[in-house]
């Protein structure tokens, strides 16, 4: 049987190895230099303020996962529609052996299957996460004694915390 096999384009391999190291410096450079400040606002302002930026800020986070999914949901339906895995024109970073008929056409759809999963659990999370949120620091908040409850630390350098009533009593 013959196997034939897709070389990798090395130029590509290059580029997308530069630009996972640019996201990974980038990452760095936002927990080291921009992470303290914010947390130093966001210690500054009332907590119903603070925990509306962290909904937002969970529901990009969440809600980035949408152009993956959307991206292996094209790469699944190209590999069903071709009958093969790699479908022809993608760009390789490494050799791959090609695979084609019926196991690639499983395979396409695996991809399609994954990709509407990651795509619910992003919707799930950056929809529903924050929203759940939100509830339940209301209800703590109409109700101080049935559960957390937000408290304003003093100083801007420390992060407002959650407390429950028992420990807030025993620290008055």
């Amino acid at each position: 049987m013959d196997e034939e096999i897709l070389p990798a384009n090395r130029k590509y391999r290059r580029v997308i190895l530069v630009a996972l190291a640019g996201c990974v410096c980038f990452g760095v450079v936002l927990l080291q230099w921009v992470l303290p400040p914010v947390t130093r606002y966001l210690a500054q302002r009332e907590p119903e303020d603070a925990l509306h930026v962290l909904q937002i800020a969970i529901s990009l986070t969440f809600l980035s996962v949408l152009p993956l999914a959307w991206y292996i949901w094209s790469l699944g339906r190209k590999v069903v529609g071709t009958q093969q895995m790699p479908p022809p024109g993608v760009r390789l970073i490494k050799d791959v052996k090609v695979v084609k008929g019926a196991p690639a056409v499983a395979r396409g759809r695996v991809l399609m299957v994954l990709a509407v999963v990651l795509a619910l659990l992003g919707l799930a999370g950056g929809i529903g996460l924050p929203w759940m949120l939100g509830k339940v620091m209301s209800q703590s908040a109409s109700s101080p004694e049935n559960g957390p409850q937000l408290r304003r630390v003093g100083t801007a350098h420390h992060i407002p915390t959650v407390t429950s009533p028992q420990s807030a009593a025993g620290s008055s």
